[in-house]
Parts: C-alpha cells; structure tokens; sequence
C-alpha cells in the first residue's frame, strides 16, 4: 500500500469509536448510486453510538499505525477502531426511512471526506 500524506491536512471534525459497520449499495430514484459503508460511532466524549457516517468507496482512507499513515479502503474500518472523521456540510437527520446516510435513532448522519483509522500495536 502506498503511504501518502492527508488529502485535507485541517483539523479532524470529530473522533469517534466504530460500533458497527455495514456495507451498503444504494440505488436512489435520482440514479447517483452510492457504494461503501455506512458507519455507527460513539463520538467522543460519548460511550455509546450517536452518530451515522457514510464513507463511500472512493472516500480517502487511511490507517495510523506507529505514528505512519497507510492508504487504505472503507472495507478496513472494523467495529473498535477509533476514526479521526472529516465531513462535508452534509448533515442528514434521523429517520426510520433513510435509505442512504443511516445512523442510530436520534442521531444525525455525517458524509465523509476523509478518514483516518487510529490503531494502537498489541
């Protein structure tokens, strides 16, 4: 994998710890299908899932690791990994009937820019 540095080099929008990810192919009526995966976090300071993030397959994503960066893909986030989040001003609201950008109920769901996955070695 090629190492590279960040697409956006500000600041993260928030961190947040993954509980759940799912992979998800919508196909809209407007005809823009998305591919990737839609995420559940806790963002900090919270312990418990209140934030939805869609990272689509062409997203940026990198995995941190011993202080190095790695290109990586959506497909790498797993449930425990801490994520440094980027997003655009996309902010979609719950609804028991979104299809796209999911998040647990009551919470909003951000799109993503730009991920870093935060590792620590065993």
């Amino acid at each position: 994998h090629p190492t590279g540095p960040l697409v956006l080099d500000r600041a993260p929008d928030f961190v947040g710890m993954v509980t759940n990810t799912l992979r998800r192919d919508f196909y809209p009526p407007s005809g823009d299908a998305l591919h990737g995966y839609s995420v559940f976090l806790a963002i900090a300071p919270s312990a418990t899932p209140d934030g939805g993030l869609l990272v689509e397959d062409a997203t940026p994503v990198f995995i941190q690791k011993d202080g190095a960066l790695v290109a990586a893909t959506p497909a790498a986030i797993d449930v425990g990994d801490a994520l440094r989040v980027w997003h655009d001003a996309t902010v979609v609201p719950y609804s028991p009937d979104q299809v796209g950008c999911l998040a647990p109920p009551g919470s909003a769901c951000y799109v993503a820019t730009q991920v870093v996955i935060v590792r620590q070695t065993p």
